[in-house]
């Protein structure tokens, strides 16, 4: 039985799903799996993974259904220990997966294990996160996952593991979601098991890619719903706090894109105190203006200029 089973979920990642194999075929840490679940890809991603002939690789191909199914197909198969993840156009350092036992070894209670990441904007711009009250040095148990997650969040779905055990109290990626699964299940660790998080920066999340998730509309998208937390969120301020940015995040998102109706009601939710004043700024103008906004803000982020508009 391996140590760590390696999950990734492809969709049409031809031309970025070599060099993320190849990272972690790099590792130092030699005793893992990867399970590869094509999507339904319909470019040429399943002929480049295909070329690689490693005995620890599994490839098989589903009909399309979204992400969480097929990182769930993927946990069915895995015999590993440690579930580690990463999307198929992320990258992994050669120490990644040392970094993540380690940890798991110094902190064998943690539900969810975390390495530190950078962010890549565009070829010359990457971001550093920093948490809250966790210093850069720090490595170990994590007093407030939600709290420290405010500005950044610790759990990055490239950078995490999570011992396999866990899923079998938390259960699966939540398939009914098409956005927010990934926090969604952070979350559901966080509340029942510690987090741990290292001090080592071994991954890379490549947001600069055109074909991000998190580029598309929400219009039709499902997330997930804040409201089945009311009850921990009223003995727990910083998952009130957690939640209220993600309810302002997605409001903005539904007033940008003219639904007004998704967007009134996530606003409402937040507690006052979690609104700072430009959101509420941001709030009182035209959707039209919202959308110039957005377009600077992504130019800043190509420059290295990242802006904040929830704390």
């Amino acid at each position: 039985m391996a140590v760590f089973s390696v999950i990734i979920a492809l969709f049409n990642k031809q031309e970025h799903i070599g060099k993320t194999l190849e990272s972690i075929f790099c590792q130092t840490f030699t005793d893992f799996e990867v399970i590869v679940i094509d999507d339904g890809s319909t470019d040429g991603s399943a002929a480049v993974v295909k070329t690689f002939t490693d005995p620890r690789l599994t490839y098989r191909k589903i009909n399309n259904s979204g992400v969480s199914f097929a990182r769930n197909e993927a946990i069915r198969l895995a015999a590993g220990k440690l579930l580690a993840f990463i999307d198929a156009d992320d990258h992994w350092e050669p120490n990644h997966l040392h970094v993540l036992y380690d940890l798991h070894l110094n902190n064998p209670t943690a539900g969810l294990l975390a390495s530190r990441y950078i962010v890549k904007m565009s070829d010359r711009s990457f971001i550093h996160p920093t948490f809250k009250n966790v210093p850069d040095s720090y490595s170990g148990l994590v007093s407030d996952f939600f709290g420290s997650s405010l500005t950044n969040r610790i759990a990055c779905a490239s950078a995490v593991a999570v011992p396999r055990e866990v899923f079998d109290v938390v259960g699966n990626f939540n398939t009914k979601l098409t956005r927010t699964e990934d926090t969604e299940l952070w979350l559901r660790i966080a509340l029942q098991y510690p987090v741990a998080i290292s001090n080592k920066c071994t991954a890379r999340y490549n947001y600069d890619l055109p074909v991000s998730l998190s580029k598309t509309q929400v219009r039709n998208s499902v997330i997930m719903d804040f409201n089945e937390y009311t009850a921990q969120e009223l003995v727990n301020p910083g998952l009130k706090a957690f939640l209220d940015i993600y309810r302002i995040e997605y409001a903005l998102k539904f007033r940008l894109e003219g639904d007004l109706q998704n967007s009134k009601k996530l606003y409402e939710q937040a507690a006052p105190e979690n609104i700072n004043p430009k959101v509420k700024l941001l709030f009182a103008m035209p959707a039209s203006v919202l959308r110039k906004l957005l377009h600077f803000k992504h130019w800043l982020h190509k420059q290295g200029i990242v802006l904040s508009v929830y704390r």
